[in-house]
């Protein structure tokens, strides 16, 4: 396990010296295999839209996350723009995204 443990400090390029235990780095390692499991990991905003459209269409996801890009004159370029600027309409849609395409 110490082995272990100096190969992945040495690969991560975790100074031996500045104070994290053992216990501490695993919990960290932990952290770093349940981020890589992520659904939307490697996912661009624009791949997970199309992916929505082409499952559920635009009437559905104005229905879903009511933002006017969406239901007015509805294009991946102005749902782009807008989510991008607003980070709470990109949370709403990425849990859309996982509820309706990645789930089933």
């Amino acid at each position: 396990m110490k082995t272990t443990l100096c190969a992945c400090r040495m690969i991560l390029g975790v100074d031996f010296m500045d104070g994290f235990s053992n216990r501490k780095f695993v919990y960290i390692l932990k952290m770093k295999k349940i981020d890589s499991n992520n659904p939307l990991e490697g996912k661009t905003l624009e791949a997970i839209l199309t992916e929505l459209v082409e499952k559920i269409g635009w009437e559905k996801m104005g229905q879903a996350v009511r933002i006017k890009c969406f239901t007015e004159d509805p294009s991946i370029k102005s749902s782009l723009t807008f989510l991008r600027k607003t980070p709470w309409a990109r949370a709403k849609v990425e849990e859309l995204y996982l509820r309706k395409v990645f789930k089933n």
